[in-house]
């Protein structure tokens, strides 16, 4: 056999060969199904609030970034039918020895409250450590009326108000010592919960004891303009005896809010604070705004509560206003409530521009500056 056969015969081979193949792939692709893909899950964020610090002044400008991811749950409207429910953290109610209430009453003394001005009151726990900070670099700003020289804290951890000391040398800050599970986030509604709102009202009643005119606070509020004036003007028409806010929410019937609230050392004010004590240990099942509310609207032993104006001191529903909304209003103060979670509540201001604080908890004062020229800009 010559070669020019032999090369016609591999050439016949390789064409059946390549022939065959090409029919295999026909048949295998009409048998396998077209692959898909799955779409991967997007992680989920590693905590409510998510903030990178960047170097110091970069493009000559103090500039904090953060970013937030707001969990999908149901806010939750403080007022209404609330249980108190129990649990199996719940502690022994805190008690108010002898040694603190005298620690407490000295450092109330210091506060200087001549002129119609007022001591400022507020009760924390190690959640609130943040929260109290960013607060306090918020008011730092309002320089003139020295709202800082006025405060008085009283901290439930130790910690906490070393820090507060350390940083904030003219803030007052007094522990309290407490059973470990009072220094976490505490569930709305629980019991452990109610016990601070008992321990609260016994300060309160300290102070009206002691004469001294006083503003309760939280610090989970963002002070928009000094409200020094504000306060010192609440009682100029007639002898009020509390100065509450109006809820934004009025649904359920209740009509005045906690924070700020104004109390002068009155009759009215020792009265209903002595009630409130009272309902507040006898009852399972109250808050102490609940409380406040039925004693303001029946008028209790002739107490005056008179209000402020909620364009004055806002709450939660501020933060659901749009941002056309929010121009047309000049708040002094927006209360961040009617939203469960200290992280949530972090959260809700980071994204609001209204987070002071550097990751290391440095005071950012011109970022202070900054959003409250932008908010008072009309």
């Amino acid at each position: 056999m010559n070669a020019a056969a032999w090369r016609r015969r591999i050439v016949a081979l390789v064409g059946v060969y390549v022939l065959a193949h090409v029919c295999y792939n026909l048949v295998l692709n009409v048998e396998v199904p077209a692959v898909v893909i799955s779409k991967k899950p997007k992680k989920d964020s590693d905590g409510p609030l998510i903030i990178k610090e960047l170097p110091a002044k970069p493009n000559g400008r103090n500039v904090i970034q953060g970013f937030a991811a707001l969990p999908l749950s149901e806010t939750h409207l403080e007022n209404g039918n609330v249980v108190v429910e129990p649990d199996n953290t719940t502690n022994a109610a805190p008690t108010l020895k002898s040694g603190f209430v005298k620690e407490f009453q000295k450092l109330a003394k210091q506060i200087d409250t001549s002129n119609g001005t007022f001591l400022y009151l507020t009760l924390i726990n190690a959640a609130y450590r943040n929260l109290t900070l960013n607060w306090m670099c918020n008011v730092a700003v309002f320089k003139k009326s020295k709202i800082l020289h006025r405060t008085l804290i009283v901290s439930m951890d130790e910690r906490t108000c070393a820090e507060i000391k350390h940083d904030w040398e003219e803030v007052r800050c007094v522990y309290l010592r407490v059973e470990d599970g009072y220094n976490k986030a505490l569930n709305w509604g629980k019991r452990n919960y109610v016990n601070l709102l008992n321990s609260r009202v016994k300060l309160m009643r300290t102070l009206t004891e002691m004469n001294l005119p006083f503003v309760l606070f939280e610090t989970d509020a963002v002070w928009l303009r000094d409200p020094s004036n504000l306060f010192i003007k609440s009682n100029l028409i007639d002898d009020a005896d509390i100065v509450v806010p109006l809820k934004g929410y009025q649904q359920k019937g209740l009509t005045y809010s906690f924070d700020p609230m104004i109390v002068y050392p009155t009759n009215g004010s020792r009265s209903l604070l002595e009630e409130m004590e009272r309902v507040l240990l006898d009852a399972d099942m109250s808050f102490d705004q609940d409380v406040l509310d039925r004693l303001c609207k029946s008028q209790f032993k002739g107490v005056v509560c008179r209000t402020f104006e909620w364009d004055e001191i806002a709450d939660g529903k501020w933060f659901k206003l749009s941002e056309a909304e929010r121009t047309k209003l000049r708040p002094f103060i927006v209360n961040n409530n009617y939203y469960v979670g200290v992280h949530n509540k972090v959260a809700r201001q980071a994204i609001n521009n209204l987070w002071f604080l550097t990751p290391k908890g440095r005071c950012a004062l011109t970022k202070v500056e900054k959003a409250l020229k932008k908010r008072n800009k009309n």
